[in-house]
């Protein structure tokens, strides 16, 4: 089997950790991008690689247990209550580990590498390839567990029944701590659990991981690994997205506000632990730091000179004041030139001011006069620095004895980058960040050492400068789609258009140029021209029938019915809510006409053909009701609705029958079933000879009329008239073309029925900024 270039880390499962009951996250070899919807799980994976990969299990809470394993953590408390010591076993101990979170991390390494990964190593004829080592947190002792949680209920329960014989009976009963087993781990976890560790076995890893599909079960008899395997393997970073900036601290600063503020994100603090870690020259000196402590140590004897002359007044009167029983006392005053300190001010670091192109160095400012976008900028480029430095143990780190082997994989996690950056500096950060961890020549293209940057973001602007197979999508899922609350699965989008597919490029160019917020929405609304575009935005405002999805993330995403189709596919793949709003474009004989049925035409709109599959000819597509225009792939939370012009009822006919007229775009359906509105509409051009078909028949369009401005459309400019029906008074009194309001419907049930059910979470679900 052939290995990869590298030790790197090819996978991460998380199981039972908030709402990420089971998921798979693949890592890029350089840059991951974690994408999705507000509440979707991204940060809550990010917590979970710091929780498990960093802190360890004093970092754990019961609210990061999966809120639908609560039920079963009280069953067992449950059954605890009724049971003896003696009949407390093993059993106990795996019906609570089962539940708890979990963190399976799966390596790709060589044969060749056997030496860094041997603890993981299943066999000694293992070729090479998957390694995956299980990070779980589990019970130290069941026995003292659950000699404690009975013990606690006990007391509880007396306390209850004695304060019920002292005072008269309550409207509702007292419950004491704890109410349950999950109510006893709250304040409890550290106490009570542990971080174990297990070698997994890659031939049972599963291809997808998923609440029907979990992560490979341990044997019974599993034992767990003496030591952090992961230690010596992989160096874990974080920049969190809590990152803050302040003035300098001011006179009337507290003493908690000093204490935050030093704790803040300043450069010149950073600067100042850079050189303690890896400048300072009393660490292990060379010659040339022998020759800067000596200018110090100068430089402080000069100072000290100059203070014993400034302070010799006030120190002599001092020396005259006597003590009883003690000598005069003799008073020095001796300074000490700190470096690291030097740097911590609030001014260590400023910046030139440019006067007509030239920086003039009289002309700074401290570094908190800055805008806190530039400032977070430098501050997350010199952490990413500073961690890959410390990591390949740069200047004295390097040095020291105590410091271990560099570890083969850096692993860095950065959440939401884009927090106080502007769209540009946001650009420039998702291109630039892995770049600055490989910036030094002992890295570059070295195939001993890796770097993994992972990242979460809700900027599009971010998610639109990296490929497609970089980014993993969080789906929510809520209350009843896999389990009885609210989950979230992970779509890894790397060959979501297959391998080499110029559809990728298109879309992916597409996206970029019109900044879509296709990967952070609730649903999807795919316009086909500008005039919708512009128009349905304020539709839905203005409907007192439209406002829960008004209340929503809904994208508007315009793109030429001709080239919809090739959204298909990542459509498809998110499985986003999508309404689809697009023309007839009914021809005849190859040659567009307005719509004429029962004269064989059919529809030129490769959307409705290559997309929906449906039959070509207008007639059929007139015929379709609402439930036949929309599809349902994967699962039922998942459907595509097509939305095109349909007939509009004008009356009836000289024989009663129901008359109809037959729009073909947007902007003649909308003022066929608006003519009152249009006949009156102020405006020259397209929007004058809108005005005047109307002429006579303000009320009642005919099919004539349908044909004078389906010709109209043909010569005048659309977004003069868009415009001048958005500037319009009565613009709130537009009625919404049926065929796009039926859709509008549609999409807000579908949304209700997803937001209502995942804004069901309870403790354990929520996220620190989703």
């Amino acid at each position: 089997m052939e290995g990869p270039n590298q030790l790197r880390i090819k996978s991460v499962d998380i199981q039972n950790f908030r709402k990420l009951a089971s998921v798979r996250i693949d890592l890029s070899d350089t840059t991951t991008l974690l994408v999705g919807a507000n509440n979707s799980g991204k940060t809550s994976a990010l917590v979970a690689m710091q929780k498990f990969l960093i802190q360890g299990a004093s970092g754990f809470t019961i609210t990061d247990i999966t809120l639908a394993n609560w039920s079963a953590l009280n069953e067992l408390g449950t059954t605890w209550e009724s049971q003896e010591e003696s009949e407390v076993e093993a059993l106990s101990a795996s019906s609570l580990d089962s539940v708890m979170p979990k963190l399976d991390l799966w390596l790709e390494a060589r044969d060749d590498e056997v030496h860094r990964v041997s603890t993981l190593v299943p066999s000694l004829s293992w070729p090479g390839g998957l390694l995956g080592v299980r990070v779980s947190l589990e019970t130290k002792d069941i026995t003292e567990t659950y000699r404690e949680y009975k013990s606690e209920r006990r007391r509880a329960a007396d306390a209850v029944e004695a304060a019920a014989k002292s005072r008269q009976k309550r409207d509702r009963p007292v419950e004491l701590w704890p109410s349950n087993l999950a109510d006893f781990l709250s304040g409890q976890m550290s106490k009570h659990f542990e971080i174990r560790y297990y070698v997994l076995d890659s031939s049972l890893r599963k291809e997808a991981v998923d609440v029907a599909q979990p992560p490979q079960q341990l044997a019974e008899r599993a034992i767990a690994l003496t030591e952090n395997p992961i230690r010596s393997l992989v160096r874990i970073d974080l920049i969190s997205a809590q990152r803050g900036f302040s003035d300098p601290v001011t006179k009337s600063s507290t003493a908690d506000d000093i204490s935050n503020r030093q704790d803040s994100g300043r450069l010149s603090r950073q600067l100042s632990n850079y050189y303690k870690t890896h400048l300072d020259p009393n660490a292990m000196p060379d010659t040339k730091d022998i020759e800067a402590i000596s200018v110090i140590s100068e430089a402080q004897h000069e100072f000290d000179d100059r203070l014993h002359e400034a302070f010799s007044e006030a120190l002599t009167e001092i020396e005259g004041l006597g003590y009883p029983g003690v000598s005069d006392p003799k008073i020095r005053v001796s300074s000490k030139l700190n470096a690291e300190q030097s740097l911590a001010h609030e001014s260590a670091v400023s910046f030139l001011i440019d006067v007509d192109g030239d920086s003039v160095e009289d002309l700074h400012l401290p570094e908190a006069h800055n805008g806190l976008g530039y400032q977070n900028l430098i501050s997350m480029i010199f952490q990413l620095m500073s961690f890959r430095d410390k990591w390949i143990r740069i200047g004295k780190e390097g040095m020291r004895e105590h410091t271990r082997g560099v570890e083969p994989i850096h692993l860095v996690l950065v959440e939401e980058p884009e927090a106080h950056l502007h769209v540009q500096v946001q650009q420039v950060f998702a291109r630039k960040a892995y770049e600055v961890l490989r910036g030094r020549p002992e890295l570059g293209d070295s195939g001993i050492l890796s770097t993994q940057l992972v990242m979460s973001t809700h900027s599009s602007h971010v998610s639109h400068e990296l490929p497609y197979a970089k980014l993993r999508y969080f789906r929510r899922l809520p209350a009843g789609a896999e389990r009885k609350v609210p989950t979230s699965s992970v779509i890894n989008l790397t060959s979501v258009f297959g391998t080499k597919d110029e559809t990728d490029k298109f879309v992916s160019r597409y996206l970029r140029a019109h900044h879509s917020d296709l990967f952070f929405a609730d649903a999807v609304i795919i316009v086909e021209g500008n005039a919708e575009r512009m128009l349905l935005p304020n539709f839905i405002h203005e409907s007192p029938d439209l406002q829960y999805l008004n209340s929503a993330y809904v994208t508007i995403l315009e793109m030429n019915g001709s080239h919809s189709h090739r959204l298909k596919n990542l459509i498809h793949t998110l499985q986003i809510p999508t309404l689809v709003v697009t023309d007839l474009d009914p021809t005849t004989n190859g040659e567009r006409h307005a719509v004429a049925v029962g004269t064989n035409q059919v529809t030129a709109n490769h959307t409705l053909i290559k997309w929906a599959h449906f039959r070509p000819e207008i007639d059929s597509l007139l015929s379709l009701q609402g439930d036949e225009k929309f599809q349902v792939e994967g699962d039922s939370l998942f459907k595509v609705r097509f939305a095109y012009q349909t007939q509009i009822q004008i009356g009836v006919n000289d024989t009663g029958e129901p008359a109809y007229v037959y729009p073909t775009t947007f902007e003649d359906a909308l003022a066929l079933e608006n003519p009152e509105f249009f006949a009156s509409l102020k405006g020259t051009g397209l929007t004058r000879k809108f005005r005047d078909a109307f002429k006579g028949t303000p009320a009642k369009p005919t099919a004539d009329t349908a044909q004078t401005l389906f010709d109209a459309l043909g010569k005048g400019k659309k977004s003069e008239l868009i415009l001048d029906v958005l500037s319009a008074e009565n613009f709130p009194e537009l009625q919404i073309p049926s065929y796009i309001y039926e859709g509008l419907i549609w999409l807000q049930q579908c949304v209700s029925k997803r937001l209502d059910a995942s804004s069901q979470i309870g403790a354990g679900e929520l996220e620190s900024d989703e």
